[in-house]
């Protein structure tokens, strides 16, 4: 069945070779963040576009340096015991920043409750617009539970 396979965002060289040594779930959160090294900044509100097991890829204004150490808070969509909002704090170092998008390379992660639910809002949303995902298309919720399992995984 479909609905079981998650597509991949897939980075290939010439003879089709994946390059990254963990795959990729395209994810579209909200995210903020933070750097913890000169300059220092804290980046306004943004969203992820993919994630894996040791990286992110993100939106920003900001003029990320390579090497900066960053945090990153990025609002999960799964809910602990389905009613706990819960933030995703990623720490690591920006690996490239250009044309608009981070890539960050992550060392810890660990998972937050938090107060406000703005992921229930937007999943409201989406309800209420019939939902804009096409045939065999998998929610945000079901992709970010397999990123979660991906994670969990030891090194």
């Amino acid at each position: 069945m479909n609905e079981f396979f998650i597509s991949r965002e897939k980075s290939v060289l010439e003879d089709g070779i994946e390059r990254r040594a963990n795959p990729r779930f395209p994810l579209e959160l909200p995210v903020s963040y933070w750097t913890m090294s000169p300059p220092f900044c804290v980046g306004p509100a943004g969203t992820t576009l993919n994630i894996s097991r040791n990286g992110l890829l993100f939106e920003t204004t900001e003029d990320l340096q390579p090497g900066q150490h960053i945090v990153l808070s990025v609002e999960w969509p799964a809910r602990l015991d389905n009613r706990v909002p819960l933030n995703l704090i990623l720490e690591g170092r920006v690996l490239r920043c250009e044309n608009g998008l981070a890539a960050m390379q992550t060392h810890k992660h660990e998972f937050k409750t938090r107060k406000s639910a703005p992921v229930q809002q937007s999943v409201r949303e989406s309800a209420a617009s019939g939902g804009d995902r096409g045939p065999g298309e998998r929610s945000s919720v079901r992709i970010a539970a397999q990123a979660v399992r991906m994670t969990a995984r030891p090194a």
